[in-house]
C-alpha cells in the first residue's frame, strides 16, 4: 500500500482526524492531496511506527 487516508492513520494511531489533519497542518505528518482527499503516504506510517506497515516484518530488529 503506497498511501493512507486521514481516517486510517487516525484508526492507527488511536487519536481522532482532526488530531492528523492538525499534524498535516503543521507539518509533523507529510501527506498530499489525491482528488480532493488527503493521503498520507506509506513512508510517513512507517517513520512513525519504525517498521513498514502492511504486513512485513522489521527485518534485523533486536528485541531484548
Amino acid at each position: 500500500r503506497q498511501s493512507w487516508t486521514v481516517h486510517e492513520v487516525a484508526a492507527m494511531l488511536r487519536v481522532s482526524p482532526t488530531t492528523v489533519r492538525r499534524w498535516i497542518k503543521s507539518s509533523k505528518v507529510p501527506a498530499f492531496r489525491v482528488a480532493g482527499s488527503i493521503r498520507v503516504p506509506d513512508s510517513a506510517i512507517a517513520a512513525i511506527f519504525g517498521n513498514t506497515v502492511g504486513g512485513a516484518e522489521n527485518e534485523g530488529s533486536a528485541t531484548s
